[in-house]
């Protein structure tokens, strides 16, 4: 099961991911990516994710190339865990800005 919400926090835009992102949620947030890409800058808060599978990895690069395309920039903050490590063994810390908390992320994104 997963959870997206979005918010506006200081003038950030936040997408917040909770629980899963695998073969059987990563569908709903490929078509949630079509509300919130936008091309502008947004902050992906990983905090509530608890597990991602290469699926859920491919979710995150093609919402990171469809945001580039656009003009955008998008970010993660606040990966834990068990995620935290299957991003940086899948070598994501390459490929996306990572920071520790939301506020870093956002004080990071311009």
């Amino acid at each position: 099961m997963m959870k997206i919400t979005e918010v506006n926090q200081n003038g950030c835009s936040l997408i917040r991911v909770d629980g899963r992102l695998d073969t059987l949620t990563a569908p709903e947030f490929d078509a949630a990516g079509d509300r919130w890409i936008s091309g502008g800058r947004q902050v992906l808060d990983l905090s509530g994710l608890v597990y991602i599978s290469s699926a859920g990895l491919r979710s995150l690069l093609l919402a990171q190339r469809r945001q580039q395309s656009l003009g955008g920039t998008l970010v993660l903050a606040a990966p834990g865990g068990l995620v935290e490590e299957v991003l940086s063994v899948a070598g994501f810390d390459t490929l996306f800005d990572i920071y520790s908390t939301v506020e870093e992320a956002c004080r990071g994104v311009p």
